[in-house]
């Protein structure tokens, strides 16, 4: 994805702060950022797709995100 450093070195902060973290919380944070992004991907398509219904404009937000889960 453009603009996005993805090798970036993570701050020794961060690294002990992710080492402390219990894997639920781990898997609860990386749910929440996943709902996030799907909940932004519906904002955009709503404003191209006015017309569309809340189930397609979520259906397509979520077939978005699979897409972009195997890059």
């Amino acid at each position: 994805m453009p603009g996005i450093a993805r090798d970036e070195p993570m701050h020794p902060v961060q690294i002990a702060g992710f080492r402390k973290m219990r894997i639920g919380q781990k898997i609860e944070m990386i749910t929440m950022m996943r709902e996030t992004g799907i909940a932004l991907r519906i904002v955009g398509l709503r404003m191209r797709h006015p017309d569309w219904p809340e189930e397609k404009l979520e259906l397509e937000a979520r077939k978005a995100a699979m897409v972009a889960s195997t890059d």
